[in-house]
């Protein structure tokens, strides 16, 4: 059994910025019809998909999206020298549930896989193009669901006990962190703190930073950690909570900088809330436990989580969000296939 987090969105097909009825499962099964040589853009394709009649419930779609990697890695036996090259290509598959009745698409986070902006840039590739004045505008939109605990929900916080941050520093984004820090400020204005605090923590966040980067040059390896804890004496040792938020203030939790940022900490209500990841503080996001690694296990675990085990979360979010264009199937702005695709 492996743990994952899933992560809840509504999608909609849009035309002219404004949403259509059209069903995004038929969009899928579109995209699923054409030739792989085609389907693939750069190094993402919609891999393999589930059809109505192979799933549990009906007509939803369940489907892996492939992230081929630039740089692969090697292969070799454990407690030998042996290192040998891989011949084939390698991926990293994102796996997706599409729940039709709700509008509802939930997909697993893979660190190393496609995020929802690459899987909605990806399908984007098959709608019609906007080639003249004039031609209508079709997209994909995304709509996250409102998430349990955000970094606003931290900036009001009572206390806070302890704060773990895991860096990638391979992540090609460290340096683009480092110089638009000063930019990220998205919840300052929210905090108390004197404009000398601020500071010391932005000059905290970029000495850290740059030692990490040397470090890893000196001693290799690709991950850090960085704890705030108060330790067994935590009645002596209390955190500056506005420090604290201050640095929290600064993250951006979509970089790839960050593996993690995992939180204890005690709300406005006095409510005690331990180990939550800001990483997921965007978007509805739910831990479940999978029976497999392989895409046809993990998805019919996610679907089964939906119908059986979670109260069907995120079932009604999308009555929030009006239809404004109701389209006729022989208009749809591509084919449906007539044969499905296996």
């Amino acid at each position: 059994m492996t743990n994952i987090t899933i992560k809840y969105y509504n999608v909609f097909i849009s035309k002219n910025d404004q949403l259509t009825n059209i069903d995004f499962g038929d969009y899928l099964d579109h995209v699923r019809s054409i030739p792989s040589n085609e389907r693939q853009q750069e190094d993402i394709i919609l891999k393999l998909m589930k059809h109505p009649d192979e799933m549990s419930y009906g007509s939803d779609r369940a489907f892996t999206i492939a992230n081929y990697r630039v740089r692969k890695p090697k292969q070799g036996e454990k407690k030998t020298e042996e290192y040998l090259e891989i011949n084939f290509d390698v991926f990293e598959q994102t796996n997706c549930f599409y729940q039709h009745t709700e509008r509802l698409f939930i997909c697993e986070y893979n660190y190393y896989g496609a995020k929802i902006k690459d899987i909605k840039n990806y399908l984007e590739k098959f709608l019609p193009k906007v080639e003249n004045e004039g031609d209508d505008k079709w997209n994909i939109k995304f709509i996250e669901l409102t998430p349990e605990h955000t970094i606003q929900d931290i900036t009001r916080a009572r206390d806070i006990g302890n704060l773990e941050i895991k860096l990638d520093l391979t992540s090609t984004q460290v340096d683009f962190f480092r110089s638009n820090l000063r930019d990220r400020q998205n919840f300052v204005d929210n905090l108390n703190e004197e404009d000398i605090l601020e500071e010391q923590v932005y000059d905290y966040i970029d000495t850290t930073f740059t030692e990490m980067l040397r470090t890893r040059n000196l001693f290799g390896g690709g991950v850090r950690d960085i704890l705030f804890s108060k330790g067994k004496n935590w009645r002596n040792n209390p955190f500056n909570l506005e420090a604290v938020k201050a640095l929290l203030c600064y993250i951006d939790v979509d970089s790839e900088l960050f593996m993690n940022i995992k939180v204890s900490y005690t709300s406005e209500d006095g409510i005690k809330y331990n180990n939550i990841d800001l990483k997921h503080s965007k978007v509805l996001s739910k831990p479940i436990v999978v029976n497999g690694d392989s895409w046809e296990i993990i998805t019919s675990d996610i679907e089964r989580y939906f119908y059986e085990l979670s109260n069907r979360t995120g079932a009604g979010n999308a009555r929030n969000h009006h239809i404004q264009h109701h389209i006729r199937v022989n208009d749809y702005p591509f084919i449906r296939p007539l044969v499905t695709i296996s």
